[in-house]
């Protein structure tokens, strides 16, 4: 089972296109501010304000593994569009 493209070939020869420079210099001044922000979340999570914990907890943890997949639920009743499409969805799942 191999892939899509040959050894050697790429998938997207053009590769991603360089930021402009407004965003880059927008870049580089937020990267000076990581250590500063890091300081931050870091005495939230020595508080002992609980809230404070909390969101720090789950600043650290949401960015350093990734925030849980979460379920949306939803209804096709009085959606005729949204209805064809799962209709469809159902008997194709590809």
């Amino acid at each position: 089972m191999g892939g899509k493209f040959k050894p050697g070939q790429s998938g997207n020869p053009g590769g991603r296109p360089a930021d402009s420079p407004e965003v880059a210099k927008a870049k580089e001044l937020l990267r000076k501010l990581c250590p500063k922000a890091a300081e931050v979340v870091e005495k939230c999570l020595r508080s002992k304000k609980f809230g404070e914990q909390k969101w720090a907890a789950e600043t650290i943890l949401g960015y350093g593994i990734g925030k849980p997949a979460q379920a949306v639920e939803f209804s096709d009743k009085g959606n005729e569009q949204l209805a064809a499409i799962l209709e469809i969805v159902r008997k194709d799942p590809k």
